[in-house]
């Protein structure tokens, strides 16, 4: 199967280290009867082979008939045979191990989408959520066929740990089996060829639950996030059990930014000709270059077509050029589906920008844009508006503070290869932020402030740089002196967000050199 197959397919074969792993969590006896359920040529069971396990034990199957074929070569006595997981019906395994196909259930056939909810459905008492990832199904049916007190453990892609979608799938499997183990490797790729980081998660058919091996970490799993456990220092944990801290989506209304629809309509790169200044609105089409603290008219090179009502001569122009243009793809601009429902064709059904603008994603930079202006952004961040006005001021402060840093590195997500963090809705709703109300006319907010005067103007750096500036230092100290924290937990904050996005950093350098 060539590369560009296995992508579509979500299929990567697993190296023998990788399957080593796995196999040590649900092996525990010899006899005992190993299923792998989406086999392909068989890495798991041909490695269960070599460490000595009986072949008359091993049963694997996959839809592949050459994957099957070659799986048999290898293992003439096990039980090797072309089927779909999905449409098992019956069997009972003492250990179960594999990789499912990493695919979004959306790019699936509709009908076969369809059934896989059902079988899946029928399999947890309720639907699972659309956006749920191929895997995920397939760990959900396989776990019917485990044996009492069997184990099963697959690889997995990191984000349905943490996905806000995933946590009723989550909840039923710590409500119906016990979680044993998150494993994780922050210092090499398992498949640098899918560029997706990925964990093994191994679940015990028994009952009642107890703690869970997130790594060298031992916790009581919660219904909510688990990738924090893998990837949060124990600082953070110390801080979040005695600091003031909120959910920033509990302080700030965040919204995705404007979706132009046709940008060579609305924000073209060439520019908007010769229409009328009134009809021109400054628009931040991409944050990639703008690393600021705080954005301004003057900083931003994007612009808006915005027409006044009644629109201009120029502006009018304009329009009937867009109304006689179509897409590559010969449909006209007034009926493209992001714009026919505005009313008229063409005129936004709201510009998108407010108090703060966040990244979406981050490499080796953290901030949020104050944006005092309210100039629009497109769809490639997050805006903001504070729902307490007093807190405008100190809360963009907060969110610029190495706290905010070392949040997102906690709660963001690291699934892609990359080596971005990215931050959805979800993730920026869930982060902890120190309490706004605690700087509110106080003496650590007039230090806040005053240190925030200082760093708002000046463009941002690495954090590795951040850290080192007094500026930098100044705010996370007024932001520990209004937690009631010592001041030395600022450099403690300091090394470990450093720490975490350096990690990052360094695992996507590693995707980048085993290609």
């Amino acid at each position: 199967m060539g590369r560009g197959t296995r992508l579509r397919f979500g299929r990567f074969y697993t190296p023998p280290p990788v399957a080593d792993l796995a196999l040590n969590e649900v092996i525990r006896a010899p006899g005992e009867h190993v299923w792998d359920p989406t086999c392909g040529d068989g890495a798991f069971l041909r490695r269960a082979a070599e460490r000595g396990h009986d072949p008359s034990c091993l049963h694997g199957d996959d839809i592949d008939v050459d994957a099957i074929e070659a799986a048999r070569s290898a293992l003439p006595e096990a039980h090797l045979a072309v089927g779909d997981l999905f449409t098992r019906t019956e069997g009972s395994f003492d250990a179960i191990v594999g990789n499912p196909p990493f695919v979004r259930v959306e790019r699936l056939p509709a009908d076969r989408r369809a059934t896989l909810r059902e079988t899946v459905a029928d399999a947890i008492g309720f639907e699972p959520p659309a956006q749920t990832d191929l895997s995920v199904l397939a760990l959900l049916q396989a776990l019917r066929f485990l044996a009492p007190g069997g184990r099963l453990a697959f690889v997995m892609p990191n984000t349905w740990m943490d996905a806000s979608y995933g946590r009723p799938v989550r909840r039923w499997l710590l409500e119906h089996y016990r979680l044993v183990a998150v494993i994780e490797s922050r210092a090499e790729p398992w498949f640098p060829e899918a560029a997706v980081n990925t964990v093994i998660v191994v679940f015990e058919n028994s009952p009642g639950g107890g703690p869970t091996r997130f790594g060298d970490r031992v916790a009581v799993p919660p219904e909510g996030r688990w990738g924090p456990l893998l990837r949060a220092p124990d600082l953070w944990f110390d801080i979040t059990g005695r600091a003031p801290l909120v959910r920033l989506g509990d302080v700030l209304d965040l919204s995705y930014g404007t979706k132009v629809g046709v940008a060579a309509f609305f924000t073209p790169r060439g520019g908007l000709g010769d229409v009328e200044p009134a009809s021109r609105v400054p628009f931040i089409r991409s944050l990639r270059r703008l690393h600021r603290y705080e954005v301004a008219p003057e900083h931003v090179d994007g612009e808006l077509f915005v027409p006044t009502d009644p629109p201009g001569p120029r502006a009018q122009a304009w329009i009937d050029e867009g109304a006689a243009s179509t897409t590559r793809a010969g449909v006209p601009w007034p009926e493209v589906p992001s714009l026919r429902n505005n009313s008229p064709w063409y005129r936004l059904r709201g510009l998108r920008g407010g108090d703060v603008i966040v990244p979406q994603f981050r490499a080796e930079r953290h901030y949020a844009l104050a944006n005092p202006h309210r100039i629009p952004v497109n769809n490639s961040a997050w805006h903001g508006t504070w729902r307490d006005a007093r807190h405008a001021d100190v809360g963009v402060a907060l969110m610029n503070s190495t706290w905010a840093a070392l949040a997102a590195e906690v709660g963001g997500r690291t699934n892609l290869g990359e080596g971005l963090l990215t931050c959805y809705g979800p993730d920026l709703d869930d982060l902890l932020l120190p309490d706004p109300e605690r700087f509110v006319g106080t003496a650590a907010g007039r230090r806040l402030l005053a240190a925030w005067d200082r760093l708002r103007t000046r463009a941002v750096l690495p954090l590795a740089d951040e850290v080192t500036r007094g500026d930098r230092r100044a705010l996370d100290e007024a932001v520990c002196a209004g937690l009631g924290l010592p001041r030395s937990t600022a450099r403690a904050i300091a090394r470990e967000a450093v720490r975490l996005g350096s990690t990052r950093s360094r695992l996507a350098a590693a995707f980048r050199e085993a290609r």
